[in-house]
């Protein structure tokens, strides 16, 4: 299993001369390849390099195979160089310093993608480098949580701000990282499932992420919400929305055993940003076929849906898999009974939508401000390097 590690790690360097649409069916590939080492032997290494973060890795290389502009080699040659060193990043998980560090290297090679989208994801790639550079600051030794939190919020959110585009490969390893910090607080979760809430009308795919970011850290749920983070980010459609549920069950119990009059507000902010996800996007769904990225997004959503307790022990989740398969087949039921005694017709709706619309240009300030993002970056992440050798 370690060969087949090793070729799931590095294997993906072939894809550096291929084209955007066979870029797109390599990294559905990859991604099957990495949830194939996961699911055989979680515990396989190759050098520092383990199985353990596969789950980083599908879901980088199933957004990587979501993206869908711009279709210039320049670009899809980066985005897979980004999205090698975030699944790399994952599988270092196990040392947080390396972690970050992949992280940001990422971060780096993005900010240079998006300059050449020249579709306005400057600014986003700005926001998110900034936020790395939060991340490495406070995962020093001695870091502060504040940090780490602020940190992630703002780089989960930009990556997913402008799905289906390069950017958003960095948004796994981001809450990978933001999660494994061991000393967040409940009121951080507080303040970034407000800002989830107030996003999750317009942005789903962005609050999935906060949302993800609040579960880390209260220690719960943050592996599902994950999950349905990158899914919504991929396929975009409202139904995925409902893989959040099981996350965000487990975050609430989490919420209900801190004894704070608060947890009842972050219970309440969760339920509210659960009923806000299912609002249809603007765009609207497509006819036809749908993407290969958008079919694996909805097998692994439901998937997710149905027995999250294979992805995540939980005791919120002890008895979901029963009742979900329950409700199935009631729902089965009841819907042959309607269908029999009515004449009227059902069509399933589209499960494929529209890109979403970005700014044209980047403004002209953008491009300075990335270069001075990009020096910040290299100091906090010599920061972090300083602390761990001393």
């Amino acid at each position: 299993m370690s060969v087949l590690l090793g070729v799931a790690l590095f294997g993906p360097a072939a894809l550096l001369v291929l084209d955007r649409r066979r870029t797109q069916q390599a990294g559905l590939g990859v991604a099957a390849l990495w949830l194939v080492v996961g699911l055989v032997d979680s515990d396989a290494t190759l050098g520092r390099f383990a199985a353990a973060g596969f789950p980083v890795a599908v879901g980088t290389w199933l957004l990587v195979a979501s993206i869908s502009w711009p279709a210039t080699r320049a670009v899809t040659r980066l985005t897979v160089a980004a999205a090698g060193l975030a699944a790399a990043g994952g599988a270092l998980a196990a040392d947080r310093a390396d972690a970050v560090g992949a992280l940001a290297l990422a971060a780096a090679v993005l900010v240079v993608a998006a300059r050449l989208e020249a579709d306005g994801a400057l600014v986003p790639a700005l926001v998110a480098v900034v936020g790395v550079a939060l991340v490495a600051l406070g995962a020093r030794a001695d870091g502060a949580s504040t940090l780490v939190l602020l940190g992630g919020a703002l780089a989960a959110g930009a990556a997913a701000w402008r799905a289906r585009r390069a950017g958003v490969v960095l948004l796994p390893l981001v809450l990978l990282v933001t999660s494994l910090h061991p000393t967040l607080e409940w009121w951080h979760a507080l303040v970034v499932g407000a800002a989830a809430t107030v996003l999750a009308g317009r942005r789903p795919h962005v609050a999935g992420a906060l949302w993800a970011v609040a579960a880390g850290a209260l220690g719960a749920g943050a592996l599902l919400l994950g999950a349905t983070a990158v899914l919504l980010a991929a396929a975009l459609h409202p139904a995925l929305a409902l893989t959040a549920l099981p996350g965000l069950a487990v975050a609430v119990t989490a919420v209900a055993d801190l004894h704070s009059r608060w947890s009842l507000v972050l219970a309440a902010l969760a339920a509210l940003t659960a009923v806000r996800l299912w609002r249809r996007p603007d765009d609207g769904a497509l006819p036809g076929r749908p993407s290969d990225a958008t079919v694996a997004s909805v097998a692994i959503g439901a998937w997710l849906l149905l027995a999250p307790e294979t992805w995540v022990s939980a005791t919120a989740l002890e008895s979901w898999g029963t009742g979900a398969l329950i409700a199935v087949v009631a729902g089965a039921v009841g819907a042959f009974l309607a269908a029999s005694f009515t004449e009227a017709t059902y069509e399933a709706p589209e499960v494929e939508v529209a890109d979403p619309l970005y700014v044209e240009r980047d403004p002209g300030w953008a491009w300075p401000a990335s270069l001075a993002s990009l020096a910040i970056l290299a100091i906090s992440g010599g920061a972090l390097v300083a602390s761990v050798v001393s």
